[in-house]
């Protein structure tokens, strides 16, 4: 069974419908799980890149950096909240796993 609504006319799927049908497609979604701590995001890789939420500046980070001011048990909302951009002074950023290269390679090497 699908969660599509089925094929009908304009005149069958009325608002009343499409209300009850996208009331129902949400109610499936599971919740989040719990955040990262910044100790298990050393633990899957390295490095992250940091992209600042206003001007798309991305940067690359040492995830060992962040763990040495904070620890490793902090949680990974820490250094999203508290990354400040080097090109706007923006505070807060979006974290991104490096690009995966393949068995042979791993993910990206730091870039620099």
């Amino acid at each position: 069974m699908s969660s599509e609504p089925a094929k009908f006319s304009a005149k069958e799927f009325s608002a009343k419908d499409m209300e009850r049908w996208l009331a129902l497609r949400h109610r499936y979604k599971s919740k989040p799980g719990p955040r990262a701590t910044l100790g298990d995001l050393q633990r899957a890789t390295p490095w992250l890149w940091l992209y600042c939420e206003r001007c798309q500046h991305h940067s690359p980070l040492a995830c060992a950096v962040v763990v040495i001011r904070w620890g490793a048990t902090a949680s990974s909302d820490v250094l999203r909240q508290r990354a400040r951009c080097t090109a706007c002074g923006n505070k807060g950023a979006a974290l991104q796993h490096p690009s995966w290269e393949g068995e042979h390679v791993g993910f990206q090497p730091f870039p620099g």
